[in-house]
């Protein structure tokens, strides 16, 4: 059986006004896991600092991003996520990379 991993969903808009409560969001991700960024509509760069941090907590390519909005994943891509995580466009995606 595989191994279950943690699944995160983020809903509406990440700034410098909700990066504390972002990263207590993601504390239940430990080693590998998923963020499901599909309802996001906003992503400034203190959402992605807490993204980054995961990624340095848990090592780069442990966790997936799902991100099919093209300016989330524009966001991702000038920041160079792409050397941090595994970014997929859906959450059957994510869960094959893992």
């Amino acid at each position: 059986m595989a191994q279950q991993v943690p699944v995160v969903r983020l809903i509406g808009e990440y700034d410098v006004y909700s990066a504390s409560a972002l990263a207590e969001m993601l504390q239940p991700i430990t080693g590998r896991g998923i963020v499901d960024l599909t309802a996001v509509r906003y992503l400034d760069s203190a959402g992605l600092a807490q993204l980054a941090r995961l990624a340095n907590r848990v090592g780069p390519h442990a966790v997936v991003l799902v991100a099919p909005n093209p300016q989330i994943r524009r966001v991702l891509a000038l920041a160079r996520f792409d050397r941090l995580f595994v970014v997929v466009d859906e959450l059957d995606d994510a869960r094959r990379v893992l």
